[in-house]
């Protein structure tokens, strides 16, 4: 047994400059940029599939004809809606990215705030609130369960969150 008492397990940082929060940071901060990247490729793909638009050159046409997948029932069933649904599925999409958007950001700011050692802090509360509120309407936006359930959570990590910041506050005075 004294092999397993001298063994050190690698001890992992989660919170300050180069620990996992930093990591998470920057990984949201790109991830920002590839969601909205991706929610403008995709309205660009839909109009040229939903609206049959095409610009006479072969690369809108081969897109168009990729959008046209006509074995996907669903596919054919949207192609098939009446001009003014097919032009309500845009604000769907642009209400769902920039819920998902927004969410990023606040939890980016969370996780910055993480990366600076600042844990129990009213900005955080604020902060873990506000992105289970966004998550609730994301959730109902998309029929999501899971999701729904996690806002939950996150909203009861909040209050964690309040309760930590008066503790802390308290510590403070006291010292």
């Amino acid at each position: 047994m004294p092999i397993l008492k001298d063994m050190k397990l690698p001890s992992w940082k989660y919170f300050g400059d180069r620990s996992v929060s930093s990591w998470t940071s920057r990984i949201l901060q790109a991830s920002w940029y590839i969601v909205l990247v991706l929610f403008l490729a995709l309205t660009a793909f839909l109009a040229l599939g939903l609206f049959d638009i095409t610009f006479g050159d072969p690369l809108t046409a081969e897109v168009a004809k990729a959008a046209m997948n006509e074995t996907d029932p669903d596919w054919v069933e949207l192609r098939k809606m009446p001009i003014a649904a097919k032009v309500l599925v845009f604000p769907y999409l642009a209400a769902i990215t920039a819920l998902l958007l927004m969410i990023v950001k606040k939890s980016r700011r969370m996780f910055m705030n993480f990366r600076n050692d600042i844990i129990f802090s009213r900005e955080n509360a604020v902060i873990a609130s506000g992105t289970s509120k966004l998550l609730i309407g994301f959730s109902v936006l998309t029929f999501n369960f899971t999701t729904l359930l996690v806002s939950l959570m996150l909203l009861m990590l909040c209050e964690i969150f309040k309760s930590g910041t008066a503790l802390r506050e308290e510590q403070d005075l006291t010292i």
